[in-house]
């Protein structure tokens, strides 16, 4: 799914306050708006975040290391 940018500026005020760094806020918005299978970041922290997040429950987020580890054990 491909959301506008100005669809993700809309409503990236909305998930500020789920985020300990305001400037990840953008890419939870991104999570709930698209709800992609997996999210991978590098980013512990918003990793935590995004985890408490309810509306990006339907998406698996994971480092990369745990995100290889995922797709492998897939058929």
């Amino acid at each position: 799914m491909i959301v506008p940018w100005s669809r993700i500026e809309q409503d990236t005020p909305t998930h500020r306050s789920e985020v300990r760094d305001a400037k990840d806020a953008a890419v939870l918005t991104s999570t709930i708006l698209t709800k992609p299978h997996f999210a991978v970041t590098g980013d512990e922290t918003l990793r935590e975040d995004m985890r408490r997040c309810h509306d990006a429950r339907t998406t698996t987020i994971c480092s990369s290391n745990e995100f290889l580890k995922k797709i492998a054990k897939q058929p």
